[in-house]
């Protein structure tokens, strides 16, 4: 009975003690929690992913100092199991209770949910033995409508994410664990990656990194039914729609180029912290989902202006092109030399307004007009500032001798947000003007871009990507509808990234600015290009050519001085020579410049067609057999200024007016007479790269071409002077 009563007034005692504590902490709560309230105090939580599977555990991370999980598609947020881990000595409580550790909470009915911010935020406490309760508050989001990428690091601790991220040359590589998730939370992947490392060249230097996986074993993790082991996840680092990639793969895709890659967004989660919305897609390369030719006797290449180095094989071919071959990996002398003739006849026929000189072939032979026509509108529409530069790629099937344009590829930059080049951020005017305009305006293939552009593209971009939310295509949908797909994710994305990373593009104050901007440029350029290409046939008869020549300077290069009006109505300047054989450098009497001019997009040149200049005496004038004309025209007394130093003329690099502006100490140093200023430029300026014009600076050009590595600048002026303006390679920022 002693015993018992004794229990009794124990166990009376501790309900004593515990009420009191209680009713100390809430008095104590008042005020400390008023304190923390600012910097939300911190603390580890976690919950599981898909039942049974550790890989796709999520955790708690940190944004502006505020707490937040950031969930996948699928997640039921009804009966949400949260996981806590508290140092020794705490604990957590919520609405009063302790949890030991974990709770299950229906979020939608216990969560304070921020409309503005579209969030559920949950209120808990952490407390210590001394009473103290401090607040805790978690931040809840939720993706929709896309999956999950999960990858889980073998060694998070030695080869995790910081490490894999922190070469940009790729060289870092680690094995992974990699889980997908469809929108409603089923397995649709579990396999294990042998290769997992950061992708891309430019792309590498943001901070949200983009991946690249090779699986052991083939998955479908694209559902297309089509298993393969290679992927990539893009980031959008410099899209801050996020959706730049996205509509133009489908786009390509809707438009018959079947090998534009297959691709969807997704969250990605990277050893369960959340990374961002990503693009998962197949990489371009010769594969029965992408480009689906036969491997032996194939070649699939890549036209590369800035990495050709990199590769094992390239071609630097007599236009200035660069070509590097990427399948096979490995060829021989004799596989790269057939790659180099077909490139070589093809650049002779487009030179010649679409008919090899000398074997007659025409520019079918060598192109498969329906890969290159849809190619170039994809480019055109999308205003790439890549196309046809970098990231380009085509093939040469096994059985022909001729190139196919394929996988449209890297659209992070377009639709007007670049700031490098004015040129960009108009919907208005063509681009990119090099080798894919070059072939455009062949007549054959500017009918064929007519015909696509009319019957294909017009109708997509006109019924479905303008279209209401509900439009689809096969593959593309609405900007409308891609929007409303990853508009959840975005808001996640854009806790962990801020926008305008790059400081190259147009600077957005939020998501919704950027997409209601991207909405305004593709109606802008909608209805240029429809407007611009319904007329590029009609002219059918060119009657009158103007031809626009800037004052000859001895020592610069033709090709920068002449030019054509009405250039996509009544013709194209293909070839423009001095018909004395002179030295660039050693100034003539007088220039005679003879011009030959193609018609093109379904014209033709009238046989009394008048030719008149705005310089200079038109000489002569004939039409030649294969319907081109040929010009000679007197421009005069060339313009020589005192640009002349010791033989060399370096007008090209140097305006005296300009160097003085900009280096005004030089005046100083050795006077203003014109001959003392040229000197100190060649002999101490150039040692310092110095920058003695507006069109030229030798840092421009040393990082734009990539050979010059051990060269002095000097040495590298003088490449310019007597190799590189001949080429048209540019030594100026904004080209």
């Amino acid at each position: 009975m002693n015993r018992t009563r004794k229990r009794i007034m124990l166990f009376s005692a501790t309900l004593l003690i515990c009420g009191i504590y209680l009713f100390l902490s809430k008095h104590f709560a008042g005020s400390s929690s008023q304190e923390e309230t600012k910097d939300e105090e911190e603390l580890y939580c976690y919950v599981n992913g898909r039942e049974g599977i550790e890989g796709t555990k999520i955790l708690s991370q940190r944004a502006d100092k505020k707490n937040y999980l950031f969930l996948p598609s699928g997640m039921d947020l009804s009966a949400l199991q949260i996981n806590f881990s508290c140092p020794l000595g705490q604990w957590v409580t919520y609405q009063d209770s302790v949890i030991r550790d974990k709770v299950s909470i229906d979020v939608l009915k216990q969560g304070k949910y921020n409309k503005e911010e579209e969030f559920y935020q949950l209120s808990f406490q952490i407390c210590d033995a001394q009473g103290v309760r401090k607040d805790y508050k978690l931040r809840i989001m939720q993706s929709k409508y896309i999956p999950a990428v999960f990858l889980v690091s073998d060694d998070p601790e030695n080869e995790g994410r910081g490490w894999v991220e922190s070469t940009p040359d790729h060289s870092n590589i680690t094995e992974a664990s990699v889980y997908e998730l469809d929108e409603e939370g089923n397995l649709i992947c579990r396999q294990k990656a042998e290769k997992l490392r950061i992708r891309g060249n430019f792309t590498a230097s943001a901070k949200k990194k983009a991946y690249q996986i090779k699986l052991r074993s083939k998955e479908d993790m694209l559902e297309i039914g089509e298993p393969r082991k290679s992927f990539a996840l893009l980031a959008n680092s410099y899209d801050t729609t996020l959706q730049h990639n996205t509509i133009t793969y489908q786009l390509g895709k809707e438009l018959g180029l079947s090998d534009s890659p297959d691709c969807k967004p997704v969250d990605v989660y990277y050893d369960g912290e959340y990374a961002g919305n990503y693009l998962l897609t197949e990489l371009p390369g010769i594969s029965k989902t992408n480009v689906a030719i036969e491997e032996n006797g194939s070649y699939f290449m890549q036209i590369d202006y800035s990495h050709y180095m990199e590769r094992e094989h390239y071609l630097e071919l007599s236009n200035g092109m660069f070509v590097t071959l990427e399948e096979p990996q490995h060829c021989s002398e004799e596989q790269i030399e057939y790659v180099r003739r077909i490139w070589e006849e093809l650049v002779e026929t487009v030179e010649y307004g679409g008919v090899h000189p000398t074997n007659g072939k025409t520019i079918e032979d060598y192109l498969e007009l329906d890969s290159y026509a849809r190619y170039y509108l994809v480019q055109q529409f999308s205003k790439n500032p890549d196309g046809f530069s970098s990231s380009t790629y085509c093939y040469i099937p096994s059985d022909e001798d001729r190139i196919y344009f394929c996988s449209p590829w890297d659209f992070d930059l377009c639709y007007g947000i670049d700031h490098q080049v004015s040129e960009l951020l108009d919907p208005k005017g063509y681009y990119p003007d090099n080798v894919g305009s070059d072939i455009s305006v062949i007549p054959m293939v500017a009918q064929r871009i007519k015909e696509i552009y009319d019957e294909e593209m017009n109708p997509i971009v006109e019924n479905i990507l303008l279209g209401g939310i509900e439009k689809k295509g096969n593959y593309i949908k609405s900007l409308e509808g891609y929007n409303e797909e990853i508009y959840a994710s975005q808001r996640m994305n854009y806790k962990l990234w801020d926008f305008n990373q790059t400081g190259i593009t147009t600077p957005y104050n939020s998501y919704e600015d950027s997409v209601i901007d991207l909405k305004d440029f593709v109606e802008k350029r909608h209805e240029w290009l429809s407007r611009t290409i319904e007329n590029w046939v009609g002219c059918e008869e060119a009657e009158e050519l103007e031809l626009v020549l800037e004052k000859p300077l001895a020592g610069m290069p033709l090709k920068e001085n002449v030019s054509l009006l009405d250039k996509w109505c009544g013709g194209k300047i293909f070839s423009a020579g001095i018909l004395e054989q002179d030295k660039y450098f050693e100034p003539l009497e007088e220039y005679h410049y003879r011009i030959l001019l193609m018609s093109q997009h379904g014209s033709h040149f009238a046989e009394n067609v008048s030719v008149s200049s705005n310089l200079g005496k038109v000489e002569s004038k004939s039409i030649l057999e294969n319907g081109m004309i040929e010009v000679v025209i007197n421009a005069g007394v060339p313009e020589i200024t005192n640009t002349v130093y010791e033989g060399v003329n370096y007008a090209p690099v140097y305006d005296k007016e300009y160097y003085l502006l900009h280096y005004p100490e030089v005046a100083d140093l050795v006077g203003t007479e014109d001959d003392a200023v040229l000197k100190y430029f060649v002999t101490e300026g150039m040692k310092q790269a110095h920058q003695g014009c507006e069109d030229f600076d030798v840092k421009v050009y040393i990082a734009r071409y990539l050979i010059f590595d051990g060269m002095e600048y000097p040495e590298v002026y003088m490449h310019y002077l007597l190799d590189g303006i001949f080429k048209e390679w540019s030594g100026k920022l904004d080209d």
